[in-house]
């Protein structure tokens, strides 16, 4: 298990209540995220809490919402065994409009 590099995003966008992960490149023997974490600040330092988590198929035996249980040895996997570019998305549900600033993802 290791944790992706953190790298604050130096730009802004607009306040949502839906946000989406994507996978840019394909991806082998499925995509696996084991934990996703949010924050509404470029220093990481202040947690959003996602009200649940879908998956481009929402109906797979991993539950997208393993992805925010807070813990790094449960994991949502991808239905797609190749994942092509695009193809598998995780989207992140909130109550209200949030801006997310900075993400920490383990897989």
């Amino acid at each position: 298990l290791s944790a992706s590099i953190v790298t604050p995003l130096d730009f802004s966008f607009a306040a949502s209540r839906r946000w989406r992960l994507l996978n840019e490149v394909q991806v082998t023997y499925s995509w696996a995220i084991a934990e996703i974490k949010v924050f509404s600040d470029t220093k990481c330092q202040k947690p959003l809490t996602p009200t649940y988590a879908v998956d481009y198929v929402d109906a797979t035996s991993s539950s997208p919402n393993r992805s925010i249980d807070g813990f790094t040895y449960t994991e949502w996997r991808a239905p797609c065994h190749i994942c092509e570019a695009k193809e598998a998305w995780l989207a992140l549900h909130f109550d209200e409009p949030v801006t997310v600033m900075c993400l920490h993802l383990f897989q």
